[in-house]
């Protein structure tokens, strides 16, 4: 079995993957349109330690960039496998926000998504990160319903919980 971190030559480097991705899936698209022009995010790739890189929209396409952003509101860190896995997905928005919380629930971080939260409660609501949310529809929420969300509060609850300030060790040193 291939190492969960090395590069699928046939599909290319992860970055580049993702980077097309945020760009050109129609999935991705339709999410976007619900977040503010100023929501952004920092991204983290497991197989490459210590770099960082941003999203962010620009005249209406969402562009992965180098470095970090001034005040993201989440910060995800991308394996190799999990940027296949997202890249196989284009059946819309709840497909995708489905796929993207199952990476983030896998044990191995390898093979998964890690997700910091950053902003508080009210900042992801004002840029539209709920809107996007009830957007994926009933299979999103019952999705959300069978891992303990059942409404705003829940979600209000578990934002609390997972949000910090303080960097993961993965952004500190790269694991």
């Amino acid at each position: 079995m291939a190492d969960a971190n090395q590069r699928d030559e046939t599909l290319g480097d992860p970055v580049e993957q993702l980077a097309r991705l945020f760009a050109e899936n129609p999935a991705w698209d339709e999410a976007a349109r619900y977040l503010d022009p100023a929501a952004t995010s920092d991204i983290y790739f497991s197989h490459e330690p210590g770099r960082v890189w941003h999203i962010e929209r620009r005249a209406g396409v969402t562009q992965l960039l180098p470095g970090a952003s001034e005040r993201p509101d989440l910060v995800f860190r991308f394996s190799p496998h999990a940027v296949r896995e997202l890249s196989r997905e284009h059946d819309g928005i709840a497909a995708f926000a489905i796929a993207l919380f199952r990476l983030a629930l896998a044990p191995d971080p390898d093979r998964g998504v890690r997700i910091r939260i950053v902003a508080p409660f009210i900042e992801l609501t004002r840029r539209g990160y709920v809107k996007l949310l009830l957007a994926g529809g009933p299979s999103l929420l019952a999705f959300g319903v069978e891992h303990g969300v059942r409404g705003l509060a829940d979600l209000r609850a578990l934002v609390r919980r997972l949000r910090r300030s303080e960097s993961d060790t993965w952004e500190r040193d790269g694991r």
